[in-house]
């Protein structure tokens, strides 16, 4: 058990201050800034939700187009997002950071983390905010929850390797894709979360791969200390165990002992 203990504290005392540092390290990458910060720049893209819409008092009071034989109302730019109003639901695509570029700064793995999600989050709100706006103006009724997400594209700038892919290379992949010149989009939140996470912890794989070989000076012996307790627990087990039969048999021939001297008292 001592043993066990001591592989267990060495091994967290070689992790934990590596993916503690995977961020602080001084960076050789353009996109880190003076404060050893990770710097990215991110493009949400195509984001989009369903939600259950009822037409009992829908009334439009403000242009649209029709699509589809009449059977889907588009107001292309409603309060930052387009709306699509079809027989029982709406489609509302969140389109308030156009194509601008939202600037992604993280000291930690799980900072990247927060950083994401914080921005989706503001989407999801802004999308619920502008259906919500939509139904005060042009009437409707909807319970605002989404009944279907669409990942999110998101593209990124900031990488040495993604941006050294040449602007005329066409990829589709199942995580990411590449259909325009100036971006590679990463297909949903967390496709992008492990890839700049996976690219941070790379830049110190061969240190990480170090301190885990360094394992091998307390592990192997530690295991070959167990394998002779072993050993000799077993040796013991076996003496004990030949002890008992030994034992058994002596009482035994007692017994057969005692038996005999009685028959003869009583026989006379």
């Amino acid at each position: 058990m001592e043993n066990q203990k001591e592989i267990k504290e060495y091994i967290k005392k070689i992790t934990d201050p590596i993916f503690n540092r995977v961020l602080k390290e001084q960076p050789s990458n353009p996109m880190r800034g003076s404060t050893n910060k990770i710097i990215r720049l991110i493009q949400p893209h195509n984001f989009r939700r369903y939600f259950t819409f009822s037409k009992t008092t829908y009334n439009p009071a403000i242009p649209y187009s029709k699509k589809n034989y009449n059977s889907e109302h588009h107001y292309t730019n409603f309060y930052g997002c387009m709306i699509i109003i079809r027989k029982k639901s709406a489609e509302v695509i969140n389109l308030w950071h156009q194509k601008q570029w939202r600037l992604l700064e993280a000291q930690s793995i799980n900072e990247i983390n927060d950083r994401i999600n914080e921005i989706k989050q503001e989407m999801e709100e802004t999308t619920v905010k502008a259906l919500k706006k939509f139904v005060i103006i042009n009437g409707g009724d909807s319970d605002f929850i989404p009944i279907k997400k669409r990942e999110t594209e998101i593209g990124i700038h900031g990488d040495d390797y993604l941006d050294k892919i040449p602007p005329e290379m066409v990829i589709h992949d199942t995580y990411f894709k590449k259909v325009y010149k100036e971006k590679v989009e990463f297909i949903g939140e967390e496709s992008v979360k492990s890839y700049i996470q996976n690219r941070a912890v790379e830049s110190i794989a061969p240190e990480i791969a170090q301190s885990i070989n360094s394992l091998h000076t307390l592990i192997v012996p530690a295991i070959e200390n167990l394998a002779k307790n072993m050993n000799t627990h077993v040796k013991v087990m076996k003496n004990i165990n030949s002890g008992i039969k030994k034992f058994n048999k002596t009482v035994s021939k007692l017994d057969k002992n005692l038996s005999q001297r009685r028959l003869r008292e009583y026989g006379g």
